[in-house]
């Protein structure tokens, strides 16, 4: 779906690309909730508000978090494994972390929170390799930026992709250095923002979190991930993914 609509996009021919999204939209109710779900419930209500979401907005928002949640987070762990994969001995240290740390008791919130090697490959991974690689917004006031002038109502793309490797803020900018994120300074923690930031950041960044980091530990605990050397690059898509199948081999470790 991701590949029709970007195709589409580039080649500026409306009948096409009209035909792609109508496909897109067909692909995504097909995600749609099969069980019908109930208005009534303590999620579709806000009292303090007044709030009450109808079954259709019910719906609607059950498949935005499985469409865009998903994908998202299957890309940070996939590409999160790929790069353990060749940075052998951080896998070692993250896996001795979770040794240590996690050892026969059960993974919890209050663990994960106590892994900071897997934090920062997590971070670090989520630099290089952004699913969202750019935001859009649009001005609401006239405003200057350095010597830009910019009007009311212009649209603005930021790109995280290129952010997060701008030499002007980051040391060896493409290299994997997941330490990096132990001594942040300010300029680079404004320069990083992997689910936005500001009022309009991404409502699941901290679910994204969670997800990766659980079954990041669940794997690593358990497997050592080793490449099989296939070449792989990341293509710009909505999301960013790879070019093709991530291959890895994996060994029950001892």
């Amino acid at each position: 779906m991701a590949n029709t609509l970007y195709e589409a996009g580039l080649s500026g021919e409306l009948t096409q690309t009209s035909k792609a999204v109508k496909q897109a939209k067909e692909i995504s109710l097909s995600l749609r909730p099969l069980v019908p779900l109930v208005s009534d419930t303590p999620f579709a209500k806000n009292p303090k508000i007044n709030l009450q979401l109808t079954n259709k907005e019910l719906e609607d928002n059950a498949q935005f978090l499985l469409t865009s949640g998903h994908e998202s987070t299957a890309l940070t762990i996939t590409w999160a494994l790929f790069l353990l994969a060749h940075y052998q001995d951080e896998q070692e240290l993250i896996a001795n972390e979770i040794k240590n740390i996690l050892g026969n008791k059960e993974l919890t919130l209050d663990i994960l929170h106590k892994l900071p090697r897997l934090n920062n490959l997590f971070n670090e991974t989520m630099r290089l390799y952004p699913s969202a690689i750019l935001v859009n917004r649009e001005t609401i006031q006239d405003v200057t930026v350095g010597e830009l002038s910019i009007k009311k109502g212009t649209q603005i793309a930021v790109c995280f992709y290129s952010m997060h490797r701008h030499k002007n803020y980051w040391k060896e900018p493409d290299s994997f250095n997941p330490d990096r994120f132990n001594t942040l300074n300010k300029e680079q923690l404004r320069a990083f923002m992997p689910f936005s930031t500001g009022h309009h950041s991404c409502l699941g960044g901290k679910l994204a979190w969670l997800e990766a980091m659980t079954i990041l530990t669940t794997i690593l605990k358990d497997v050592k991930i080793l490449s099989c050397k296939n070449s792989i690059k990341p293509i710009a898509r909505y999301t960013l993914r790879p070019d093709g199948p991530v291959m890895l081999e994996v060994q029950k470790r001892n």
